[in-house]
């Protein structure tokens, strides 16, 4: 995450992470959290923001739709939808809060899967 992608631009340094203070974000969103729990929420929060910068300047500015479609049919394989009795085995969102239908999950969709498909 940090440091040059071979294939595709620089998108956080050492000094852009360490200013998102992202352990600061989970802390406040989350103040009754046991610490397990909110080491879980902060790793989320790192991956979804990085997530979002790294589209936006590998796809969005670039106007690559091609290429931005593909990427997001691949996310799915990056997120399980079987759970274990105890979380382990699971993806991330099924370890940190209550879960989207098994139908939405299995299709690839959200909790806002209503909105107008990614054009």
């Amino acid at each position: 995450m940090l440091g040059g992608d071979p294939s595709g631009p620089l998108i956080w340094d050492e000094a852009d992470y360490d200013a998102h203070d992202y352990a600061l974000l989970t802390a406040y969103t989350h103040p009754d959290a046991p610490a397990p729990i909110l080491d879980l929420v902060n790793d989320w929060y790192v991956w979804v923001f990085y997530f979002d910068d790294h589209f936006l300047d590998t796809y969005k500015r670039t106007g690559d739709m091609a290429g931005a479609r593909e990427y997001l049919a691949r996310l799915p394989a990056f997120m399980p939808v079987g759970t274990g009795a105890d979380g382990e085995g699971a993806g991330p969102a099924a370890r940190t809060g209550p879960l989207p239908s098994p139908a939405t999950r299995s299709s690839g969709g959200s909790p806002t899967c209503g909105r107008a498909p990614f054009r």
